[in-house]
């Protein structure tokens, strides 16, 4: 993160807070001062799903992982998300990539089983 990045300060601050009408603007203006920071990204997927609008924060979970691919909490966090949005076999997919770069991520692992048990297995022919 960048010292100079108020606004993404800010916006962590508002949302950690519980304000999080109030972090959206911050956070997309750290967007704005700094469009390649993955962080900015997470934290405005967030305020996104406590706001409830989940094709917002699946965009930006989406763009933070794209931003910085072998973080595991980002894939975490996005698979919290999409599973939200009952895009189940897209949240394993995510908990399994977050299980194979942090095999002892106790949240993944629990996410990835809970969600296994809804995917019918692939019958073969």
């Amino acid at each position: 993160m960048s010292s100079d990045n108020r606004d993404l300060r800010e916006g962590i601050r508002l949302v950690r807070s519980g304000q999080v009408s109030e972090a959206l603007w911050h956070l997309r203006m750290a967007i704005v001062n700094e469009p390649g920071n993955p962080v900015a990204h997470e934290y405005l997927g967030a305020a996104f799903a406590y706001e409830q609008d989940t094709e917002s924060a699946i965009l930006e979970m989406q763009e933070a992982v794209r931003l910085n691919p072998r973080n595991a909490a980002y894939r975490y966090n996005l698979g919290q998300i999409l599973e939200i949005a009952g895009r189940v076999a897209e949240a394993r997919l995510e908990y399994e990539t977050a299980l194979r770069l942090s095999p002892t991520y106790a949240r993944a692992l629990t996410a990835f089983q809970r969600v296994s048990k809804h995917i019918e297995p692939a019958t073969s022919s």
